[in-house]
């Protein structure tokens, strides 16, 4: 299953692809970018299995980018993990609202990354239904 992460810092996008390397995903499974826009037109070119996306962007947010993502019949399915530092309430629940099948506070862990992609996955697999 490949990965994509929409982060516009690097330094997390590299953390995060780190922990998914130690999950067992290759590099080339792994992609990324720290454009939302250029981010959103990769996932429309090619089959992704889950995304990342960090919260608190500059040039779009996540919570508008996975309303873009789920107005798209072909990514409408595709599980969608929002990050942040700032793990509010109503960050969390606004970003499922937006279409999130999953939120994670950063800094995370290799078991928070495996825990919440895993979640993320099986609901969106249930959304399916």
């Amino acid at each position: 299953m490949k990965i994509f992460i929409i982060d516009n810092e690097v330094a997390r996008q590299r953390n995060l692809r780190a922990i998914l390397q130690s999950l067992g995903y290759k590099s080339g499974e792994v992609e990324s970018s720290d454009d939302p826009a250029l981010g959103i037109s990769e996932l429309k070119k090619r089959q992704y299995g889950a995304l990342f996306v960090y919260l608190e962007m500059p040039k779009m947010n996540a919570l508008d980018l996975a309303r873009t993502v789920r107005s798209s019949s072909r990514l409408k399915q595709l599980p969608i993990v929002v990050y942040s530092a700032d793990v509010s309430k109503d960050n969390v629940m606004s970003a499922v609202e937006a279409g999130a099948n999953g939120f994670l506070g950063y800094p995370f862990s290799v078991s928070d990354v495996e825990s919440a992609l895993r979640h993320a996955t099986k609901n969106a697999a249930a959304n399916q239904k």
